[in-house]
């Protein structure tokens, strides 16, 4: 007999078309429905208020219609909907469908599917959640699989590091970087605190020089969010200051006396000394701007959505104002709600790291 998970959709959407198993991963719910799922059954599907049956790889655009506001008869039309998507794709009499879904999802589908399993049944919506997390902990089908975040740090930590010293060491010129801080452990191994890339081609040794060497925060978002965490634990009224783009002279002359450069500049010196005591990184080859920029974001994002990637309680980083450097634990603001990697993307992050492509030279 097969098996067929059927996942409804959510209220929280990204605001831009992309696939499904995305548009709708902001809600914590979703997210953990889809978990669940995928340790049941290789067919999983996403029930849409709009669309009926979708797959998880479709692409689809973001929209605010809800099954809470269709009549009886929208509904059951709805429901009809969806049975003869399904049955194109499946054999309705020899298929179990598990539904996670309330029961506007599936009581017009009850008519049609006649094996249905109900995990949250009954169940109100704050208590689905918890219900969920009992059954992805129950199930011991992937207890044996590495998640990508800890083959991310295993990839990693294999790797030769540097430090401000050996920045003239790398052998490429475009890349994307991946910091360590001392302290910090993940699974038994130096935890990932920071991804990085630049923009423009080339200019890799020259980024990681204006985040270690270069005592110019206003060049380097790395070191301004590590002076941010040094002056906020202090309680140093001059980290309104220091967030500000102190290198534009109409900034400094608005700011009056409340710029200090003498204090700026011993803030300076004192975040490259903790950087260069406390960091060391790895790289690996990235020739294109896009591709750069993508491979960032599906790291940061892969790392922030695994439940276990989690700072210590004596991280620096817990004394930043920002709340997305606390929560995240990594010294950064972007990515975190990116598209993570797929298993595509991996393979060729794997392959820079280890293959004869960290040899190249531009």
């Amino acid at each position: 007999m097969s098996k067929v998970v059927l996942i409804s959709c959510s209220k929280l959407k990204r605001k831009y078309p992309c696939e499904a198993k995305f548009l709708y991963d902001a809600s914590s719910l979703f997210k953990k429905s889809l978990a669940y799922a995928l340790t049941i059954a290789e067919d999983v599907f996403i029930l849409s208020s709009k669309h009926g049956l979708v797959s998880l790889d479709e692409v689809i655009e973001p929209y605010e219609e809800t099954l809470n506001d269709k009549s009886a008869d929208e509904l059951s039309a709805w429901g009809k909907k969806v049975a003869n998507q399904l049955s194109g794709r499946f054999d309705l009499r020899d298929t179990e469908f598990t539904i996670l879904a309330g029961q506007k999802y599936y009581l017009p589908l009850r008519p049609h599917l006649t094996k249905m399993r109900l995990p949250l049944i009954g169940l109100p919506m704050g208590q689905r959640l918890a219900k969920l997390n009992a059954l992805v902990d129950s199930n011991d089908q992937h207890d044996d699989q590495e998640s990508m975040c800890v083959r991310l740090h295993r990839l990693f930590n294999d790797m030769p590091r540097y430090t401000r010293d050996t920045i003239g060491d790398i052998g490429f010129d475009s890349g994307v970087y991946i910091v360590f801080e001392d302290g910090e452990r993940y699974n038994g191994m130096d935890r990932v605190v920071r991804v990085g890339t630049h923009r423009s081609d080339g200019r890799l040794r020259r980024r990681l020089e204006d985040h270690f060497n270069r005592k110019n925060k206003d060049g380097s978002i790395f070191r301004k969010n590590i002076g941010k965490a040094i002056l906020n634990k202090n309680c140093n009224p001059y980290l309104d200051v220091w967030s500000l783009n102190t290198s534009k002279p109409e900034i400094i002359a608005n700011l009056g006396n409340r710029y200090n450069p003498a204090l700026q500049k011993k803030v300076e010196e004192r975040v490259t000394e903790y950087m260069c005591e406390h960091f060391s990184f790895v790289c690996f080859p990235v020739e294109t701007k896009t591709e750069r920029l993508r491979l960032e974001e599906g790291i940061i994002s892969t790392l922030n959505r695994a439940v276990d990637f989690t700072a210590s309680t004596e991280w620096r980083g817990r004394y930043s104002p920002e709340h997305e450097i606390v929560n995240s634990g990594m010294w950064l603001k972007q990515g975190l709600d990116g598209i993570p990697l797929t298993e595509s993307e991996f393979a060729s992050i794997a392959n820079r790291c280890t293959g004869n492509a960290l040899h190249f030279n531009k």
